[in-house]
């Protein structure tokens, strides 16, 4: 499943994070790796971690989304780039298991929705598994706007 910069974001964020991106929200990244200078090919379609000093070595005219350790010197920033700055974390490795469960979580849950759709479950079944991360809840209605179902606290 492709996630969006902001939903890594949501979930890895820490107190003195921040980032730094357009306000589009597309899904388009589809997992992370991190960052080594001898990378010849940054794909946009993937969210790098690198270290605040590895940024210069980056390509200033591509797309691409980041995950930056330690503190970050603005200037070598790209107006391209849509940047998460972690500036009290420093373990690649261990922010690297986090976003890798975030996909993991999210690949998941869809094959769980999938999988709901292809036993047959009830249309309620799906919607209800459907919800669990949109933490709002959710309607379906028919054309008249007669209410079919809903997941969720739904208050009138």
């Amino acid at each position: 499943m492709k996630l969006s910069i902001h939903i890594v974001y949501d979930r890895i964020r820490s107190e003195k994070s921040c980032l730094t991106s357009n306000d589009s929200v597309f899904l388009d990244l589809t997992g992370v790796r991190i960052y080594s200078p001898n990378t010849t090919n940054l794909s946009n379609e993937l969210l790098y971690i690198v270290k605040a000093d590895e940024l210069s070595s980056l390509p200033s005219e591509n797309h691409l989304s980041l995950v930056c350790l330690g503190d970050l010197n603005k200037s070598s920033v790209s107006n391209k780039w849509s940047i998460i700055v972690l500036p009290t974390i420093h373990d690649v490795f261990s922010l690297f298991e986090m976003i890798q469960s975030v996909f993991e979580e999210y690949d998941q849950w869809i094959s769980n929705i999938n999988n709901s759709i292809f036993n047959g479950d009830s249309l309620q079944s799906v919607l209800d598994k459907s919800s669990i991360y949109l933490h709002n809840p959710v309607a379906l209605f028919d054309n008249s706007r007669g209410l079919l179902m809903r997941s969720g606290d739904l208050t009138t």
